[in-house]
């Protein structure tokens, strides 16, 4: 029986990108990017894609997706490399997540990787001015097509070392496993949305009650 997904909000920049915004911070919305059990489970396919989720969650302007967009179409061997190396981060992130939410450190190996990404894409920016403002250049001349890593990068190292990272939670649905800060009070919350994974449960809880009285 397929997951309902009435918790994906449609909203599609170019490459129709569906954002999905139950993980209370972007960096989880990363994390989820992956949906086991749809036919194509994956929702980053290529650079263009990465860019466009990029775009969609606030992390890259209209016009920055743009040009990346078309300098991909330049240099895709460089467009391709990056891609595979943001669906690495998306795996590292949730090994880290998982370990949290389960109570246990993290593997070495998951620190070593996410390490050894910052090291090779985290550089130090240097401003330049423009008109009245100024604009942002890399200090060592590094590609522009790693503009989405860096971000994605800069944006998972302020999750993991904020007061959120100790919230996560994973959802309970039958193959689902989406990550989201849990807020609540009690810290019970069950599902990463009450409109997909918790209707489906309270669908599945009702259908079995009704079975056992009509037997």
């Amino acid at each position: 029986m397929p997951r309902p997904r009435s918790q994906n909000l449609g909203h599609s920049v170019d490459a129709g990108v569906a954002l999905r915004r139950v993980g209370g911070h972007p960096a989880l919305d990363f994390a989820n990017t992956v949906d086991l059990d749809r036919p194509q489970p994956e929702t980053l396919t290529d650079y263009r894609s990465l860019v466009a989720w990029c775009e969609g969650s606030g992390l890259c302007t209209n016009a920055e997706a743009r040009r990346l967009s078309a300098t991909a179409k330049t240099d895709p061997a460089t467009g391709s490399s990056l891609h595979r190396q943001a669906i690495e981060l998306r795996d590292i992130v949730g090994r880290l997540c998982a370990a949290r939410v389960l109570g246990k450190p993290a593997s070495s190996g998951a620190l070593e990787a996410l390490n050894g990404l910052l090291g090779e894409y985290a550089v130090s920016l240097e401003l330049m001015p423009s008109d009245l403002g100024y604009v942002r250049r890399h200090a060592r001349g590094e590609s522009e097509l790693a503009d989405p890593l860096r971000r994605l990068l800069w944006l998972i190292v302020g999750f993991l070392t904020s007061p959120d990272f100790a919230k996560v939670s994973r959802c309970a649905g039958e193959g689902c496993g989406w990550f989201f800060i849990d807020r609540t009070p009690t810290r019970r919350r069950r599902w990463c949305s009450m409109q997909g994974c918790g209707n489906r449960a309270k669908a599945h809880t009702h259908y079995q009650r009704h079975e056992k009285t009509t037997r």
